[in-house]
């Protein structure tokens, strides 16, 4: 339902599997913008999506931006995750071990006039990726994590998102080889050499987008 106005924050219907909102939408401009794969449109974007059809689109151009969706955000603190029920989130809901909460951050931001935290990890663009039990959300620009863990040890691991990556460690124990998280498919086409890397192991999903990843990795 939205939350602010005409506007919205829901889950994308064209992966019936996601349960966190990550699709913004202004049903008075009749745009939506998605902070997960980074891509966003109107109505025939949508229906594109929805319907994995393509049509051309001879309409005006618009000058839209994502930003016009997100009002003005604005970070208040970067920390130490404190809140219980983001712990809660962390161990409970996506069971991750709690050694490893100290991999990510509380975020506390605004939405407007709104106060939110959140759950979040930076990228190498200097932005922010998050997610809490409602909304995943990028603050600041999207890009790749990149996490160096032992220079010693040439493996390299690949997922697409973070907390595939922190069930890993949670299921493997493994803290020694080092981490790419694309955060998003978009993301795919990341400027950082790996090519000295004796070892690279892909955990991506096995759909089109993880599909069209793995290809462009190998």
């Amino acid at each position: 339902q939205p939350d602010r106005g005409a506007q919205a924050v829901g889950t994308r219907s064209w992966k019936p599997g996601q349960k966190t909102g990550s699709v913004a939408v202004d049903a008075e401009k009749k745009y939506f913008y998605d902070h997960q794969d980074g891509v966003g449109g109107g109505i025939i974007k949508a229906y594109e999506l929805f319907y994995n059809q393509t049509f051309i689109d001879y309409s005006i151009k618009s000058d839209f931006k994502p930003e016009s969706l997100n009002l003005e955000t604005k970070i208040i603190s970067v920390g130490p995750v404190k809140h219980y029920l983001l712990k809660k989130f962390f161990t409970e809901k996506r069971k991750i071990d709690v050694q490893f909460l100290s991999l990510v951050n509380q975020i506390d931001y605004t939405f407007g006039e709104k106060k939110y935290f959140t759950i979040g990890w930076s990228n190498v663009n200097g932005g922010y990726n998050t997610q809490n039990l409602y909304l995943k959300r990028i603050l600041g620009d999207n890009g790749v994590t990149y996490l160096r863990n032992n220079k010693s040890v040439l493996k390299l691991n690949v997922f697409e998102a973070y907390f595939d990556y922190l069930a890993y460690l949670t299921f493997t124990q493994d803290t020694s080889s080092d981490a790419l998280i694309l955060n998003s498919t978009s993301n795919s086409n990341f400027d950082i050499d790996i090519s000295f890397y004796d070892s690279i192991d892909l955990y991506l999903d096995n759909d089109t987008a993880g599909n069209t990843s793995t290809n462009f990795l190998l």
